[in-house]
């Protein structure tokens, strides 16, 4: 297994992957098999041109890859303009690459058989976010591919349909999206870092319609906030005021496991007390308020970060693939970098590259989710 990585900030489209192309190069890959490439909008109108680059450089390459408002890369995370590209031969195993429809959110690839006839050990997914119903998306994958773990992100930068771009294989797109699958024996970690904490105590919604709660057990959920606020510390009383978020139970049909999907509050009724949230809402869901906070975000990524343990089978961390919510990063922590440089220091600086997102795609409570306000990040590990 073998992986190499580049970032340019060069403003010239061409010149930029020359670099990130020379400097790959020169980490002596036989035949890389895939290639990651994620870049800033500066870059959109010509990412087809850098993926032909791409193809002409290493012959037989998958190449998949979006646009985003920002890059990562081995303990980076930068503005535009910048490339950050990962090629990697992850071994043995088959790779393959599928393009995501946009909204059927249907597959196509050239060798649907190997698709059809083999479950992927893990699905790299990017997919756009005006013309892909995501939950609908990595739901339709769960079912497809049990066992497959599905991580990725939702392209960032555009403002409208067709200015996210895309890269799969040979061809470009400006809406649906991509996935690179593999298959055994590649072995992997997934680390799900949220941003958030929950304040207060949790609640069951009782009544709703659609996305708009209007009672949360005895109470309207106006009346919920008044009384989490008041329950709260000075510094998350400061917090409430201008980070409030809902967390969503993730696993409504099952037993509750106290995990929640973080989303954003969309407006609160002032005479009724009821409050619209950007959620898909069941009857008596189980639901927590929760604050953005760069103390609780930072211990956590840490801590998953740390959770990842190699097996006796097992070597070094040998790349990683980073997604983080638009919601993290400088905004959050007040100092560049932040997320990308624990993941670097954790896992003994290997090759990387990812993109900041509109929805962070990962695991949780058995299933696969769009998060929100989370740093998402695929280790592919060495086996002996």
């Amino acid at each position: 297994m073998k992986w190499a990585q580049a970032l340019s900030s060069n403003p010239v489209w061409s010149e930029a992957i020359a670099e990130c192309i020379a400097s790959t190069t020169r980490a002596s890959f036989e035949s890389p098999q895939v290639a990651f490439v994620f870049a800033t909008p500066e870059y959109a109108d010509d990412f087809a041109n850098i993926g032909r680059a791409l193809r002409g450089a290493f012959s037989e390459i998958l190449v998949a890859g979006c646009t985003g408002s920002l890059v990562t890369g081995r303990g980076v995370e930068r503005e535009g303009p910048a490339l950050s590209l990962l090629i990697g031969a992850p071994g043995h195993g088959l790779v393959d690459i599928v393009r995501v429809h946009p909204l059927t959110g249907e597959f196509s690839t050239a060798d649907g058989e190997r698709l059809r006839g083999r479950e992927p050990k893990c699905a790299v997914v990017l997919a756009d976010p005006f013309t892909c119903d995501s939950d609908e998306l990595v739901s339709r994958l769960d079912d497809r591919w049990p066992a497959c773990t599905v991580v990725g992100g939702l392209a960032s930068g555009g403002a409208k349909v067709g200015e996210n771009r895309f890269l799969c294989g040979a061809e470009e797109y400006g809406e649906g999206g991509v996935a690179i699958v593999f298959y055994d024996p590649v072995a992997i970690e997934v680390i799900v870092a949220s941003g958030c904490r929950p304040v207060g105590r949790p609640w069951i919604v009782t009544r709703r319609r659609g996305n708009v709660i209007h009672r949360f057990e005895d109470r309207t959920p106006g009346e919920a906030i008044s009384a989490v606020f008041q329950d709260a510390d000075a510094r998350t009383r400061e917090l409430i005021q201008h980070s409030l978020l809902l967390g969503v139970e993730t696993s409504h049909d099952v037993e509750f496991d106290g995990r929640y999907l973080v989303r954003n509050l969309l407006g609160i009724d002032d005479e009724t007390g009821a409050l619209a949230v950007a959620a898909q809402l069941k009857d008596y869901h189980a639901v927590r308020f929760h604050v953005r906070d760069a103390v609780a975000a930072a211990a956590e990524i840490r801590a998953a970060a740390a959770a990842v343990t190699p097996a006796p089978d097992r070597g070094r961390v040998a790349a990683l693939l980073q997604f983080s919510c638009l919601g993290r990063g400088e905004d959050l922590y007040g100092v560049p970098n932040h997320d990308a440089e624990v993941l670097a220091e954790a896992f003994g600086r290997p090759p990387a590259a990812g993109l900041f997102c509109n929805g962070e795609i990962g695991p949780s409570a058995g299933r696969t989710h769009v998060h929100g306000f989370t740093t998402v990040a695929l280790a592919f590990i060495e086996v002996h």
